[in-house]
């Protein structure tokens, strides 16, 4: 049996290939959780709970969470893809510009 000596660096590039597979992995679901949509997103649960609140995407209440289909993911992002979402008034704003009239 061979051992091979993993140096600082390889840690890092292996920590970032396994982020990499992780959201490959959450892209193949057909149901999030708010926990797995802020990884997806790069952001936390709050930041979700915010989005869902302002209605800029649609969620299921299942007991006290909520889940994101895959429909609904996908329709977040491609309809908020330039979107700035960094805070609450910015949402708002975002929602109102994409408001149909």
């Amino acid at each position: 049996m061979t051992l091979i000596r993993i140096g600082e660096n390889d840690k890092a590039v292996l920590t970032g290939l396994e982020k990499q597979l992780r959201i490959y992995n959450l892209l193949n679901r057909p149901v999030l959780s708010t926990e797995d949509f802020a990884e997806l997103l790069y952001t936390n649960p709050d930041k979700v709970d915010t989005l869902r609140r302002a209605g800029c995407i649609k969620a299921q209440r299942r007991g006290r969470g909520y889940n994101f289909t895959r429909k609904a993911v996908d329709d977040f992002l491609k309809e908020y893809a330039d979107a700035d979402i960094s805070n609450v008034s910015t949402i708002t704003a975002e929602k109102e510009k994409r408001r149909p009239r």
